[in-house]
């Protein structure tokens, strides 16, 4: 009876999902304190996105998630694009590769397109924001360190891109290679070119 109790306990907490007003972190998992907060100022990482008032409809999971390095916390749901999000992490070997990628694209885009990095499933914000600084990456990043945003990539890196309604118009796990490799998904599946 009482392994019963437990599966029905277990199962009703599986299917409620997380709570979409809450900012998603692993317990004893500090993404914001003073140091990191000055580790972010040094890579010159950019502060995290305001999201629009409505949720999307066929869009990123309705999860917060916070700023990684302290910020602002973003509702992914509400994001809008045109926007590039890639997820990394600083154990993966071709996010190293491909970050540059995307902050090349970031410059040349600025103001047209937005990007946005989120740190997946990493417990170790101060080796996070040390890989964003050697990488160059300077565009906004959240962190998921719990990998709790119902995304559940595949394998990383994995790229979304974002409409103007918020609709998430490509996915995939692919490491991105050139900058223009980057501009032709844009231009293909969000109608932007330089």
């Amino acid at each position: 009876m009482r392994k019963g109790a437990l599966a029905v306990l277990l199962g009703i907490l599986l299917l409620s999902g997380c709570n979409a007003k809450e900012v998603i972190k692993a317990p004893g998992v500090k993404v914001d304190t003073p140091a990191l907060r000055t580790l972010k100022q040094q890579a010159h990482i950019e502060t995290c996105p305001t999201t629009a008032a409505g949720k999307a409809t066929d869009g990123l999971p309705d999860v917060t998630l916070p700023c990684l390095g302290g910020g602002p916390s973003v509702n992914l749901a509400r994001l809008r694009g045109p926007l590039v999000v890639n997820f990394w992490a600083q154990s993966c070997g071709p996010c190293r590769k491909e970050l540059p990628e995307y902050q090349a694209f970031s410059r040349t885009y600025a103001g047209k397109v937005g990007v946005l990095g989120i740190d997946w499933q990493d417990t170790q914000p101060d080796l996070a924001i040390g890989f964003a600084r050697e990488t160059g990456a300077t565009y906004p990043q959240l962190t998921d360190v719990s990998g709790l945003a119902r995304l559940r990539p595949p394998a990383l890196p994995q790229l979304y891109l974002i409409d103007a309604a918020g609709k998430v118009v490509f996915r995939e796990a692919i490491q991105v290679t050139s900058e223009q490799q980057l501009e032709h998904l844009v231009a293909t599946h969000l109608g932007v070119s330089r």
